[in-house]
Formats: C-alpha cells, structure tokens, sequence
C-alpha cells in the first residue's frame, strides 16, 4: 500500500473531512473526493498529505473551511473547491499553501473578497470566482498574488473597484468573464483585462491605470452610473 499515490472517496455520506477520515499514506500525490456532500472541512484534515499535488473537492455541499484545514500541504498546486456553498472564507485560510498555483472557487456563495483571503499565495496563477455573489472587494485583496496571471470572475454583483484593487499586481495578467481551459496564458504578450455582465456602477480614476488593452462590455451603466 506504500505505492498508493491516489485516493477517490465516493461514499454515500460523508459529510465532514478531519484528519482522521483519510488514510496515512505520505506518498499520495492526489485526492478526489468529486460529487460527495461532504458539508465542512476539519482543521489539518490533509495535514499528512505532505507531497500531494491536487485535491478535488467540487460538487459537494461544504459551507464550513476551517481556517487550518489546509495546513502543512507544501507541494500543493491545484485546490478545486467549485461548485459548493461556501460565504465565506475566513482570513488565512489558505495561507499555508505555499505552492498553490490554480484556486477554484467558482460556483460558490461568496459575497466579499477581503485583504485576507488569499494571503500566502505568492505563487497563484490561475483564480477562479465566477458564478459567486460578491458585491465588494477590500482594497488589497490581491496584494499577495505577486505571480497572478488570470482571473475568471463573471456572473457575479461587484458594483464599485477599488482604485488600488489591482495596482498592487506585479505580473500582466488577463481577467476574463471567461476564458477555455485550453488557452495558454503564455501566449498573451499585452496586458489584457475584460470585464463582462457585471453590474459594475463605478470605475474610479487610475484603477486600471497600467494596462495597455481594456474591454468593458455588456455591463450595467445607465445615465445614473459614473465610470472614471
């Protein structure tokens, strides 16, 4: 069983992950645990998932993330959380997760991304947050996603950005209602942000004050709205 490097639980019903829910196996690489109605995630509940890779947590019914569920998870690279019932995330919830380049979140009930939200990941390259109900985003919410290339943010109720909101940024990045997961982000050599069915009231002076590409289409602005 030492050879064990992926786990897929799909069990009737279960409705919590502890640490004690998974087997002790050091070299598993990933784990799916897709379509269960697993409802809340314990403190370390990976934590003996040292070199693990991927984990697979989509389509269940999880609202609850205790802030430490993600600990000592340093190889990390994909955490896919889409499709669930998760409102909030509760300040350094991932911040262990040191490795971490694609985040989903997408198809949850999120209706505020605040400063620390996704501090620690440094190394963050895709960020997915469409389908949410977010409606504010705290000025630094992005302040720690120095390697951030792509955020996929449509269907959601964001009214205002915050002048500072991306400034912060220090690679190009393309932000996109959508965008096929076969596209290789390597090849944009512009700075590229489109914004999509958003209901996006104001745009304040020198949010977006570095790009050389901008696309605002299908948004919500009558003659009561103000942009810049």
């Amino acid at each position: 069983m030492t050879d064990l490097q992926q786990t897929q639980k799909n069990s009737p019903d279960p409705s919590g992950i502890s640490h004690k829910c998974l087997p002790i196996f050091h070299q598993m690489l990933s784990v799916d645990l897709v379509g269960n109605n697993i409802t809340h995630i314990s403190a370390g509940a990976f934590g003996n998932l040292s070199k693990c890779h991927i984990i697979l947590l989509t389509s269940n019914k999880i609202f609850t993330i205790t802030p430490t569920a993600f600990n000592r998870l340093p190889k990390l690279k994909v955490l896919l959380l889409r499709h669930n019932k998760i409102s909030v995330i509760k300040a350094n919830t991932f911040a262990e997760l040191l490795s971490l380049e694609r985040l989903d979140l997408g198809h949850n009930s999120l209706s505020i991304i605040t400063n620390g939200t996704f501090f620690g990941l440094k190394q963050l390259r895709h960020l997915y947050l469409d389908n949410n109900s977010i409606w504010r985003i705290e000025q630094h919410s992005f302040a720690q996603l120095h390697s951030l290339m792509f955020i996929s943010f449509e269907n959601n109720k964001l009214e205002k950005l915050d002048p500072q909101t991306f400034v912060s940024l220090s690679q190009p990045f393309f932000m996109a209602s959508f965008c096929p997961s076969t596209i290789d982000l390597h090849l944009l050599s512009w700075l590229d942000h489109e914004v999509k069915h958003e209901t996006i009231y104001i745009l304040p002076g020198n949010c977006f004050r570095d790009l050389t590409r901008f696309l605002f289409r299908k948004n919500n602005c009558g003659n009561r709205h103000t942009l810049f």
